[in-house]
Order: C-alpha cells, then sequence, then structure tokens
C-alpha cells in the first residue's frame, strides 16, 4: 500500500486519507480516471512475486465505507 500511495502520487493523485487497505485520493476534474487509480494501486511492487493484488474503487464527493 505504501508503495502503491508513492506511485499514484506521482501521477497527480493527492492523497488526503488513508485507511489499512484504502487509499482516498483527489485530482483535478479532467484528469485521471477510476480505471488509472485502480491500475495504479493493483500494480504489484516488485517483492510480492506473482502474489494476486486487485483494487476496486468508486468516484464521490465524500468518503464512504
Amino acid at each position: 500500500m505504501a508503495e502503491a500511495m508513492v506511485r499514484i502520487e506521482r501521477h497527480g493523485y493527492q492523497t488526503v486519507l488513508s485507511v489499512h487497505d484504502q487509499a482516498v485520493a483527489r485530482i483535478r476534474k479532467g484528469r485521471g480516471s477510476k480505471e488509472h487509480f485502480e491500475q495504479l494501486l493493483a500494480e504489484p511492487p516488485a517483492w510480492a512475486g506473482g502474489l494476486p493484488i486487485a483494487a476496486s474503487g468508486w468516484i464521490g464527493r465524500r468518503y464512504r465505507k
């Protein structure tokens, strides 16, 4: 999760909250996408060697569980 958060920030997503296995970020309208964000989060770190990692997200104006 730590590597993924660094990666999303490099791509312009501003992390505003992280809770255990969740990352909440914001980005300017017209930039980025849910699919791109999920792809960045699901990219396995080098040490993970084939572990299945997936991400699913949603877009909204307020945090939800």
